[in-house]
């Protein structure tokens, strides 16, 4: 098992927080469609690498999840990836 950092658990219960804090109802921004968030993946627009950058994410579905990270060019275009 990974040992995790206190710093990094902080972060990571305040992410669990967030997470559980948004609307149940969520409109995937790819494609348009709503669905209740736990059926949607959680996309993290620039990485998870600092606190901030893990409490920048967003509800989308699976498919458009990928789509996100198989077409860069177009995502970082559309605001998806930083």
């Amino acid at each position: 098992m990974r040992k995790v950092s206190l710093k990094r658990a902080e972060w990571l219960r305040e992410y669990a927080a967030a997470k559980d804090a948004a609307d149940d109802i969520q409109t995937c921004p790819v494609c348009g469609k709503t669905e209740f968030k736990r059926s949607l993946d959680c996309h993290h627009v620039e990485g998870r690498s600092t606190k901030e950058k893990l409490l920048n994410f967003i509800f989308v579905h699976r498919h458009c999840h990928q789509k996100i990270h198989d077409n860069g060019k177009w995502a970082r275009a559309e605001g998806f990836l930083k």
